[in-house]
């Protein structure tokens, strides 16, 4: 039997390729050994399995259950590990107030203990938690930091979640070029270390960036690898991403039904993993797409709700999306004075290009409803100067749309056509028979494949189920 050290260097060792059932084996070898410090190390073991499993509860249950234990033994480098995780759990469920206190916490447990270098994964994570609330600033300045500190000490998991992180910072920045580099950095260090999850996360946002900036086909065939993947290995957090995203190729298509089921199954799931990002994420598309279904009074409700709940969790950014989401649909109902309110509460809140651009829109329309069309042209015009400078082809193709409707309000037929034919072309050249083909060609060979699967499947038992001469011939 291995002694307590010699698991817990395992551990170490491997903690982040290690599978479930190994480490519940590991949990049962520490449990017969019996002592308070077998029981402590068992405990954080379990945490880690039931982490590995998303089963949150018995992940929060077993951190807690290590912390106490270690404190009880006095052991302050075993209180750090034990409140790291703890931190860990509650940031998946992005209760982030709560993590960010927790990683802190394990940063000084880890200094009093004299273990600095161990500060490193938890001031990661406070970087990841400093840009989900909107401090992309400081959130750049630690993840730069844990980069530089986990090259030095060869940390590779430490690394990828920093390049993570960095890479998603430039993202919210609308900064494609860079934030494609980091990712792909990530994907690099993370395959390396056999983290397929990581991967998996990674390559969403790649996809999206895909989708940004209309490259559809091939955000699909990312989104659909991730999807299959997931599902085969039981990673829900990656294909309730995928889902996600899957919803919003639909609905950019105007496929809204399909685009309804991917969030719903995006939601499912995230109820399911007690993620509530994932939930109010996905809520938030749904109410957008209730009102456009007919059902705007369930639409503007739920949109609303996520909006306060973005609020009590501090999410600026997503404060920020919800809230256009609502006003844009506000718009078709001619709820103007109440648009007005909202941009007015956003106004403070630092902005993106992207939201730069669907704030200009906004602000377009109500010029219209003014009887401004100069106006609306003009943030227009703005918009797609911004539009332009991002290469973000489906945002370009809306605002040439809007410009088209406004010249003809304004009597300026040379405008007018212009746009229409600025608008036509964008939107062959990314939505077009030719990408539609595509995209059926691809659900097409994805339907075949699932088929060719399940066939197999049947072949596979029909041997012992029929006389040979009988399953030949239905072979």
């Amino acid at each position: 039997m291995r002694t307590v050290q010699e698991i817990d260097q395992h551990l170490t060792k491997f903690f982040n390729t290690v599978e479930p059932g190994v480490l519940d084996e590991m949990a049962e070898e520490l449990a017969l050994i019996g002592s308070d410090e077998a029981l402590a190390l068992r405990a954080i073991i379990m945490e880690h399995a039931a982490f590995r499993r998303e089963e949150v509860d018995l992940a929060m249950a077993a951190s807690a259950e290590a912390t106490s234990r270690y404190r009880a033994l006095g052991d302050l480098y075993g209180m750090a590990r034990s409140t790291l995780n703890h931190g860990r759990v509650y940031h998946y469920i992005d209760d982030l107030r709560t993590a960010m206190s927790m990683y802190m916490e394990a940063v000084d447990l880890y200094t009093q203990c004299g273990e600095v270098t161990k500060t490193l994964r938890p001031r990661v994570n406070i970087g990841l938690i400093e840009r989900d609330l909107g401090d992309a600033e400081k959130a750049l300045e630690t993840l730069l930091w844990c980069v530089h500190q986990a090259i030095e000490l060869r940390d590779d998991h430490a690394l990828g979640h920093s390049y993570l992180g960095i890479a998603g910072i430039y993202l919210d920045q609308d900064d494609y070029g860079q934030a494609t580099e980091f990712y792909r950095r990530a994907i690099e260090v993370y395959e390396r270390q056999g983290e397929q999850d990581s991967v998996a996360n990674a390559l969403n946002s790649i996809a999206s960036i895909h989708f940004y900036v209309g490259d559809y086909v091939r955000a699909a065939e990312l989104w659909h690898q991730i999807l299959d993947k997931g599902m085969a290995r039981g990673l829900r957090n990656g294909v309730s991403t995928a889902l996600h995203n899957l919803g919003n190729l639909h609905d950019s298509f105007g496929e809204k039904e399909q685009a309804l089921q991917c969030y719903e199954r995006s939601r499912e799931i995230g109820l399911a993993q007690q993620q509530q990002q994932t939930v109010l994420h996905a809520e938030q598309k749904i109410g957008s797409l209730y009102c456009e279904l007919g059902r705007a009074e369930e639409g503007v409700a739920l949109l609303e709700r996520c909006i306060q709940a973005y609020r009590e969790l501090d999410l600026t950014e997503d404060i920020v999306q919800a809230t256009l989401s609502l006003a844009g649909n506000l718009l078709n109902l001619d709820q103007h004075d109440r648009v007005r309110e909202l941009l007015a509460s956003i106004e403070h809140i630092p902005h993106s290009p992207s939201i730069k651009i669907s704030i200009l829109r906004v602000r377009a329309e109500l010029a219209m409803h003014d009887q401004d069309p100069t106006s609306a042209r003009d943030f227009l015009l703005e918009a797609l100067s911004i539009s332009e400078q991002l290469s973000v082809a489906p945002l370009t193709i809306q605002i040439h749309l809007d410009l088209r409707n406004v010249y003809k309000q304004l009597n300026d037929f040379d405008g007018y056509i212009r746009h229409n034919e600025l608008w036509t072309k964008l939107n062959e050249e990314i939505k077009g028979a030719k990408v539609s083909q595509q995209l059926a060609t691809q659900a097409a060979e994805r339907r075949m494949a699932s088929e060719q699967e399940e066939h197999q499947k049947y072949l596979a038992v029909l041997p012992s189920t029929l006389p040979k001469h009988i399953a030949d011939r239905v072979a």
